[in-house]
């Protein structure tokens, strides 16, 4: 008797699981869906503001970009990594994690690593290894704009303008872009200038300046370098939010399929009771008989 009460307890036990994998599935749709206008939009602004970069590329000399738009040797990097402040998501976090590792094990030509980290999963992974956290920051975005993220991070552009380093880095998981342990980080600053081709018959916009160009050119890397991170932010929110909706709707399965064993089980130990009592009550009546 004790043996089915056991088993009773674990089905209730499994249910209750399964109604709080049903409620996290629900909620995580529904911050998806929110998530991904939030993308759609992002990408487009991106794409209208690569374009931008492209002109300038196109427009002006090497020699006559500020040093935000220089290239790099990367002996001294600054690496922002988005991961999460909670699990329950796949392998949103733990591919990220070790993709960024993997990457700052390869550098021994490095002179100075500085880690800027976006979630507590993030915290937790280097807190033990060997290259320094500078800041560590919540991934809660609520209303978070661009111009929170120069706040947040406005050691990062003016330790690039003094040379501190030479190179700002970033770890993000993008929404429907492949898990893997062997990410390329997006390189934040300088900013990647495209190749020119004389040959490519698009037609740049040109340019009036307000003000005299290397102040305005200094304003649109400061502007690049916010949104990048700010778009970083909200495509990784949106791959977690979609990835734990799929870990919670397989744990919910999971959990129907469970509850089908344990009650298979706890019908077939019942019918053994009620079987074993009968053939005593029989076995009783006879000898009474006798």
């Amino acid at each position: 008797m004790a043996n089915i009460n056991k088993i009773k307890n674990r089905i209730s036990s499994v249910k209750k699981i399964r109604k709080i994998t049903q409620a996290m599935k629900m909620v995580s749709a529904a911050k998806f869906k929110k998530a991904t206008n939030l993308v759609n939009t992002a990408r487009n602004y991106d794409d209208a503001l690569k374009e931008i970069i492209n002109s300038f590329a196109y427009k002006l000399e090497d020699a006559s970009l500020p040093i935000y738009f220089q290239n790099s040797s990367r002996r001294k990097i600054a690496v922002i990594v988005v991961a999460a402040d909670r699990g329950l998501c796949g392998a949103f976090n733990s591919a990220l994690l070790k993709s960024t590792q993997a990457f700052l094990e390869k550098q021994t030509q490095a002179e100075k690593i500085d880690l800027y980290l976006f979630g507590k999963r993030a915290e937790l992974f280097f807190k033990n290894k060997k290259w320094p956290i500078k800041k560590t920051f919540s991934v809660e975005l609520g209303h978070l704009k661009t111009e929170d993220i120069l706040e947040k991070l406005a050691e990062l552009p003016e330790n690039f303008r003094n040379e501190e380093i030479d190179t700002i880095l970033l770890f993000a998981n993008k929404l429907n872009g492949a898990l893997s342990n062997e990410m390329t980080p997006a390189q934040i600053l300088p900013i990647s200038m495209p190749q020119k081709n004389i040959e490519d018959d698009k037609i740049f916009t040109d340019f009036i300046y307000e003000v005299d160009q290397e102040k305005t050119l200094k304003n649109l890397a400061l502007k690049c370098f916010c949104f990048f991170i700010y778009h970083a932010l909200i495509e990784s929110r949106a791959t977690e939010e979609k990835l734990r909706m799929v870990a919670m709707d397989a744990a919910t399965k999971n959990a129907n399929d469970f509850i089908n064993s344990l009650t298979i089980i706890y019908n077939r130990t019942r019918q053994a009771i009620i079987t074993k009592e009968i053939s005593e009550i029989v076995a009783g009546a006879e000898a009474l008989a006798d």
